[in-house]
């Protein structure tokens, strides 16, 4: 049987599961023990209460069991006299069963059912000697629960996004015995094949998804992304949930979902009045270290202040204003705030940016410093300690929230939330890569691959979802879905964003590795034969270096820059422009080397 690999959103657990048959579990008490796990009891101490927590088992049948002996009779030979013992069993102040007449020096047991209503998670029963008992010993008490009762079969399962060679399932955990308790495995299969009226056959024929994710509390969102499909392709998928005994669930409803014919990179494009809101979540509230990063694009007719790529602000348009804001004040400048202990701290940084070229930032908090990396390159750095303020406040991608304002224009992607401080080499590493949704401390990844709709899917397990405009229904304010040509590796698919798509003009990618060190890559795409020439400038506009000046076939091609002038001379670490000249079209873009 063919296994395929998933990235889920919640933890995973393997267990070993009996199916379809009730099964037994037994469950030691809590109690404090005078020696090994006896349990005595005498005229000092006649009574103890054991208790159990039910928190995550369900069942049809539950017992108390116990084994018991007399003390004085196994220690006869010791000098103690044996008479008789005498002890009861009582649920709270219900008396449940007893034994009486104990002269044996051996152990005896008791079983007792309990009664079908327990009192919440936690069961309290209580041994005690009665009457003139002799001192009596116990022996490792426990509960025998039977469960034959399965969860409840999953009923909304649905393909909720649809990717290259890869979907996403969600669906509500339906619980132990659909009542109480924990759920404890998924089992989820898929075929090419549609659904006859013998479900069980399609079953075994089906592809198993290894490592489904653990089931999460009940009612709760679980959801799970399955990769390596064939592309252009419809899927159907079934899920089953075992309880803790191997109690196996119904089959869920059928979920279809088909691939993408190609991988596509999508982003937003925003034309001044639009924005996405993203309704409040706790993901959104880092408390003691943060990054926010992103791709952005700014359109050259942008003649405004600001331009807000993402903005949490205070309740009120007040001191500290933003818990955070981030995005290009204009053409030349960018604006980065945090608010820390209640203190409103803009952070600007002049001179860094060009319109019509996408950019990377990242504004990074460690509890000591600020940090703003452009294209990877740290630019400033600012000493600041304290706690990140938190605030239950809605977000907005595009747009200034509270004065409704502050309106974006151009292209927005990859934007990412981090409860920890990435390094600049993390930053550096990842900026061209998509992500799974399950990064180590990534608390909100929105890449925008949707394409249509009015959904803007998180890809964590945090589910901060937003939506296009003011409403979750089309109004004015929606930004248009359109395909991306942010310097983007899929790092699900190990393709590039510009492998696949070509357009009928010449066009330059975006090196890679950017930042580099010691040399980079630089390709370019002719629709037909031509010359094509490929300068390299520096930031006062001098050209440093010519890479080409030749006729190229039509077709991909790529050249290495290593960092030198024409002279041979090694050049200095900062941002150089790459510029691409062929019949009548001109391309350029920007490179960071840092020695």
């Amino acid at each position: 049987m063919r296994v395929m690999k998933a990235f889920y959103t919640v933890t995973s657990i393997i267990l070993s599961m009996s199916t379809g048959l009730a099964s037994t579990i037994y469950l030691p008490g809590d109690y404090q023990l005078y020696m090994s796990d006896i349990i005595v009891l005498d005229s000092v101490g006649p009574e103890r209460t054991i208790t159990y927590n039910l928190g995550v088992l369900a069942g049809d049948q539950i017992e108390f069991s116990i084994r018991y002996l007399n003390l004085n009779t196994l220690n006869e030979q010791f000098g103690d006299t044996a008479f008789s013992g005498e002890f009861a069993v009582y649920f709270n102040s219900q008396l449940l069963s007893g034994a009486n007449g104990i002269t044996s020096g051996e152990f005896a047991e008791l079983s007792v059912p309990l009664p079908d209503s327990l009192p919440g998670d936690t069961v309290e029963l209580r041994v005690s000697l009665e009457g003139n008992s002799d001192p009596l010993a116990f022996y490792r008490p426990w509960l025998r629960i039977t469960d034959s009762i399965p969860p409840a079969p999953v009923s909304d399962l649905a393909v909720t996004a649809e990717y290259f060679s890869g979907l996403k399932l969600e669906w509500t955990s339906p619980g132990d015995d659909s009542v109480t308790g924990l759920a404890s495995l998924y089992e989820l299969r898929y075929s090419t094949d549609s659904l006859d009226t013998d479900t069980t056959s399609w079953w075994n024929a089906a592809i198993q998804v290894a490592d489904p994710p653990a089931p999460g509390q009940p009612g709760t969102l679980d959801s799970l992304y399955v990769f390596d499909l064939d592309t252009s392709t419809t899927y159907n998928f079934i899920l089953v949930a075992y309880d803790e005994l191997g109690n196996r669930s119904g089959f869920s409803n059928l979920a279809t979902g088909t691939t993408s014919r190609s991988y596509m990179n999508n982003c937003l494009r925003y034309d001044g009045i639009q924005f996405v809101e993203i309704p409040f979540n706790s993901a959104l509230n880092p408390d003691t270290q943060i990054t926010i990063e992103a791709w952005f694009y700014l359109d050259s007719s942008y003649t405004w202040n600001h331009a807000t790529i993402i903005d949490k602000p205070a309740p009120s348009h007040e001191m500290p204003y933003y818990q955070y804001n981030l995005g290009p004040a204009n053409h030349t400048d960018f604006y980065a705030q945090l608010a820390i202990d209640g203190r409103y701290n803009p952070f600007e940084q002049y001179n860094v940016l060009l319109p019509e070229i996408w950019t990377h930032v990242a504004l990074v908090f460690d509890g000591s410093q600020r940090h703003l990396y452009i294209n990877g390159a740290l630019i400033n750095s600012v000493n600041e300690t304290g706690q990140l303020d938190s605030f239950t406040t809605a977000a907005r991608i595009g747009a200034l929230r509270n004065l409704n304002d502050w309106f974006y224009k151009g292209f927005i992607d990859e934007l990412r939330i981090w409860s920890t401080a990435r390094t600049q080499l993390q930053i550096v590493e990842n900026m061209h890569r998509q992500l799974t949704g399950v990064e180590f401390g990534l608390a909100a990844y929105w890449n925008f691959n949707e394409g249509s709709g009015q959904l803007v899917s998180d890809m964590t397990s945090n589910h901060t979802d937003g939506y296009l405009g003011n409403s979750a229904d089309p109004d004015e304010n929606d930004p248009v879905w359109v395909r991306s040509t942010a310097p983007l590796d899929s790092l699900i698919d190990g393709i590039s964003n510009g492998g696949l798509f070509r357009p009928d003009r010449s066009s330059l990618e975006q090196n890679y590795p950017n930042p580099f060190n010691s040399n980079t890559k630089i390709e370019f795409y002719l629709p037909e034969t031509s010359v094509a020439r490929i300068d390299i400038y520096d930031m006062l506009g001098r050209k440093v270096k010519l890479l080409a000046d030749e006729l190229f076939p039509s077709g991909l091609h790529n050249i290495i820059w290593d960092g030198r002038s024409d002279i041979g001379e090694t050049l200095s670490s900062g941002i150089y422009f790459c510029h691409l000249k062929t019949n009548g079209a001109e391309e350029t873009v920007k490179l960071l080397m840092i020695k």
